[in-house]
């Protein structure tokens, strides 16, 4: 790890307390991601949630004018051509970032159907990535991207400071109502919401729910239907309803909002 000027260190100081100012996932466009460029000089940054048992992923880009569905109509096709992705979803990760010039030079990746399909539209000529939270089967991430130029160590180092802050800020955005618009960009490409509910680690253990049963009620919380949540998790819509079944029964409710509250008010801060 290099070391951080001075004034580099004041930037990243700066940046984790406007952090404290993100309680609900409403703080994750213009103050987190807008202030994560700001910092790493990016024309573009992405939160995504990546499932790695069916190559979904859901993404909240900013600026919202630069990630549009226009832009992203063949990324499901070609996603596996990222060598960041592919090495998200072999997992384990390292907390470390990790960059598309780590892989591939320039030509290389301009040479790439993802850049010539999505990138190119995109303006990006260098990605760096780096997880929040990698739960096995699922993990969230953040991804910075620029034209004109890759990330220098110093930047990696900047990335790395600033993380702990930034996953401090996702776990309360995670756990507070509040939904944003986000763009379901693999397997398939539709407009969706993010936040309003705690994720499957949060839900799991709580009322005695299985692993299995804290992911399916964590879509749920999230607002998908059975037939999305089966999607997502690869499983049949009937086995999706078995497992709520027993939610219902292990939470003593009747439906899926009351299986919602009852999980969150048992959770921390719960009343």
């Amino acid at each position: 790890m290099v070391e951080l000027p001075a004034r580099t260190l004041r930037r990243c100081l700066a940046f984790a307390d406007l952090l404290l100012d993100v309680q609900d996932f409403r703080g994750i466009d213009g103050v987190m991601l807008g202030g994560l460029a700001a910092l790493l000089q990016s024309d573009l940054v992405i939160y995504h949630q990546i499932d790695r048992r069916v190559g979904g992923e859901v993404s909240v880009g900013w600026p919202r004018e630069t990630y549009r569905a226009e832009h992203l109509t063949g990324y499901a096709d070609v996603m596996m051509g990222h060598p960041i992705v592919t090495y998200a979803l072999a997992g384990p990760l390292s907390p470390e970032p990790v960059s598309t010039s780590d892989w591939l030079s320039r030509r290389q990746w301009r040479a790439s159907p993802l850049y010539q399909d999505c990138y190119r539209h995109l303006g990006l000529d260098d990605q760096i990535a780096v997880p929040s939270v990698d739960r096995g089967t699922t993990f969230d991430g953040i991804s910075l991207g620029r034209a004109g130029r890759n990330y220098c160590d110093e930047e990696r180092d900047v990335l790395s400071v600033v993380m702990p802050h930034v996953r401090a800020a996702l776990r309360r955005a995670e756990a507070a109502p509040g939904e944003i618009p986000a763009l379901r960009v693999a397997p398939t490409l539709e407009a969706t919401q993010v936040g309003g509910g705690r994720s499957a680690d949060q839900f799991a253990g709580e009322g005695g729910l299985t692993a299995r049963e804290a992911e399916v009620l964590s879509l749920v919380a999230r607002g998908l239907t059975d037939q999305q949540a089966a999607h997502r998790l690869g499983l049949s819509v009937r086995t999706v309803g078995k497992h709520l079944e027993h939610v219902y029964a292990k939470l003593g409710v009747t439906d899926r909002q009351a299986a919602v509250h009852a999980a969150r008010s048992s959770g921390p801060g719960g009343h």
